[in-house]
């Protein structure tokens, strides 16, 4: 396959833009300290990675700050041996009895992977089969008891853990789980940022919380280290103090001693959005395949409905797509049919971006420049594993230089900062109403945050306003409700506030279900009359069900698959009131005024198009009323510009501009107007 495109580019069939050439590394060894080669994983060491007593330098440099009882931070390239670090730390105090490990992937399709190198390590060690267990969202109730009463290692993902664990510490079995963790494991650090990582960062500290009381309550000296691996950082060990509230040893990439190949990165000129960079996307993959008969490629592109069809149109077997949203036996035959080879390859989103370890990965290209560089460096490290690899950017000729850069400068570029809102008020409410309930479980009367813990200064404000019974400002009545008595699985992690829906096939009387999805995907790629493609399958959307005990989606094979596209409208109310800026955060003069107020935004399905052809939900209801607009509603914050400047008017809604311009700095009544996010 690397052949078959080197052969394109020599044809001109690919336009080139610029290239880069990544040279390949030699490696650096370091000693293994010494407590590590006496104890119980010696022989294996020896056997499989340290037969001379050294392995790659930064992984020695973490086993012996691990040793030291430090947290530790390993933040170097991908491919770079990361995992093996911390397997080592936990397995020597799993066969010395010293307690047990937490692992936290932020993915389910990284946790299925590491999952079965888990299962492997263990059995290679002659350890009993329940001692791998994991946990996620489809596991079922009873086998995630199971895993908490006997496993030794656990792999999970954060938002069981917030969503299940979290709402049981009070029990003993919970309670013993606490009392003997050792180590808890943060695998690819860099992904918990944004919403995801602020509430993640408060969930650790929940965490700490419950496992210190209940060792003072069991009278339970065990002391626990954070291991964490990221190969795409700015700054790792502060930004894992602000995620845990603990100090960090890092191990820098520049102590990296893994070896790399070569590799050789593109810009191809090319469609980077819609459909025209989907059909070019296909044609690429297709002429690869018929030009080769070995090796495997993967294709990263941003759209979950855009992988699905550039798979369809690429029309192979051996050839899927890969998202968010599937099942967990569809995932496990995806990963099994990569892992032994029978894949040619894979077109996916982000779901395969992180630590994911295919060898025959030898050619890579991904749909427009990546939204971040860190994107960027993952999607460029799932390629060239065990040999010399191709990694193409099909993007517009400007792509880089519009923002003034280089291919070169943006690879060798420094990553972006990795951001966490801890004093995002929304996100402190729905952390502390959690926090309430499960103090309240363990018979703790909850003045004030728990003790021990590194809570941000402006936590404890937030967490008196969630208080049962407490007066508090309008701001927070939206995000109480949702909240209401169940805030664990009403707030998740990855948004707050967000309902989730089963996907299902089937009649009125028996249905299947057959993957999942999030309401603010629902409205975009599953609303009432779409076709929607899963595992390149096209469904027709019949209806959704939205009652207290089914919240689900129904599917059936869709019999004239004419692609449909979502008619959006999105309205934001905004005001300027008193109780409607942030902490007074307004500045006015003469011209205008800037100010940070709350939003209330209402985004909305109002039907959907195929081809020119436009259908509104209003007609369609007539005649079937499961044809019917969907919406979904939340608050936020944003910023509010006026300035008093014809330039600053332009050609927009005229009702808008003059309700602006005649509006003070303090005007009580509300403007509700469409795209006003967009267009202000």
């Amino acid at each position: 396959m690397l052949r078959s495109f080197e052969s394109m580019l020599a044809a001109g069939d690919l336009t080139l833009v610029d290239s880069l050439e990544i040279p390949p590394n030699p490696e650096r060894r370091s000693p293994v300290p010494v407590s590590i080669l006496a104890g119980p994983t010696r022989s294996w060491l020896r056997d499989h990675y340290a037969a001379d007593g050294t392995l790659w330098r930064h992984q020695s440099l973490a086993l012996d700050a691990i040793e030291r009882g430090n947290n530790v931070i390993v933040a170097t390239g991908t491919a770079s041996g990361k995992s093996l670090i911390f397997q080592i730390a936990v397995m020597q105090a799993v066969l010395s009895g010293e307690g047990k490990a937490l692992v936290l992937y932020p993915l389910k399709a990284l946790l299925a992977d590491q999952r079965d190198r888990w299962q492997r390590l263990a059995d290679a060690f002659g350890c009993a089969p329940d001692t791998v267990a994991e946990l996620h969202g489809q596991v079922l109730f009873d086998e995630r008891l199971d895993a908490i009463r006997k496993a030794s290692i656990i792999v999970a993902t954060p938002d069981v853990l917030h969503a299940w664990f979290m709402r049981q510490v009070s029990t003993p079995a919970f309670k013993q789980f606490l009392c003997d963790l050792r180590f808890l494991v943060i695998d690819e650090a860099h992904s918990y940022e944004s919403v995801f990582g602020s509430n993640v960062a408060y969930l650790l500290r929940r965490f700490l919380a419950a496992r210190r009381r209940a060792c003072r309550d069991r009278n339970i000296d065990r002391s626990l280290q954070i291991i964490a691996a990221t190969a795409t950082i700015a700054d790792p060990a502060g930004h894992m103090q602000l995620l845990t509230g603990w100090p960090f040893e890092p191990i820098a990439e520049s102590e990296d001693g893994s070896p790399s190949h070569g590799r050789l990165v593109l810009h191809v000129e090319g469609p980077d959005y819609g459909s025209a960079a989907e059909a070019a996307t296909a044609d690429i993959l297709i002429r690869l395949l018929l030009g080769s008969s070995e090796g495997s490629f993967i294709a990263f592109h941003d759209s979950r409905q855009g992988v699905e069809r550039i798979a369809k149109t690429v029309d192979q077997d051996d050839v899927l797509p890969y998202r968010s949203g599937y099942e967990t036996r569809d995932r496990a035959r995806i990963d099994k049919a990569l892992r032994n080879g029978t894949l040619r390859g894979v077109v996916s989103t982000s779901a395969l971006e992180l630590g994911i370890d295919v060898a025959h990965f030898t050619v890579g290209m991904t749909v427009g420049v990546p939204r971040s560089k860190k994107a960027f460096r993952q999607r460029l490290g799932r390629i060239g594993r065990v040999g010399r690899g191709i990694f193409a950017v099909m993007a517009s000729r400007h792509a880089f230089t519009q923002f003034g850069s280089t291919l070169a400068e943006y690879y060798k570029g420094s990553v972006e900062p990795t951001h966490l809102y801890l004093d995002n008020r929304f996100v402190q409410f729905a952390q502390a109403r959690c926090l309430f309930e499960e103090s309240e479980a363990l018979g703790v009367e909850a003045r004030e945050p728990p003790p021990g813990v590194s809570w941000p200064d402006s936590f404890p404000a937030v967490f008196d306003l969630a208080k049962p019974g407490i007066r508090r400002p309008r701001e927070f009545e939206f995000i109480a409700q949702l909240g209401a008595n169940s805030p664990h699985l009403n707030y998740p992690l990855r948004q707050v506030g967000e309902a989730n829906f089963r996907l299902t096939e089937g009649t009125h009387d028996f249905t299947e279900q057959i993957g999942g999805i999030a309401l603010n995907q629902a409205i975009r790629e599953a609303y009432p009359g779409a076709v929607y493609l899963h595992l390149r399958r096209p469904m027709k959307v019949l209806e959704w069900r939205a009652g207290n005990f089914d919240r689900s989606i129904r599917l059936q094979t869709a019999r004239s698959p004419a692609f449909t596209r979502p008619i959006l409208r999105k309205t934001v109310n905004v005001g300027l009131g008193p109780d409607e800026i942030v902490d007074g955060r307004i500045q006015s003069g003469p011209t205008g005024l800037i100010a940070e107020v709350y939003l209330h935004v209402n985004e909305s399905v109002e039907g959907f198009r195929i081809g020119s052809n436009a259908f509104a939900y209003r007609d369609l209801r007539l005649q079937d009323s499961r044809m019917t607009r969907k919406q979904r509603e939340f608050r936020t914050t944003g910023i509010v510009i006026k300035i008093e400047e014809p330039w600053f008017a332009g050609n927009g809604d005229p009702t808008f501009n003059a309700a602006s311009r005649s509006g003070g700095p303090h005007a009580a009544n509300t403007k509700r107007k469409e795209h006003l996010a967009e267009r202000h």
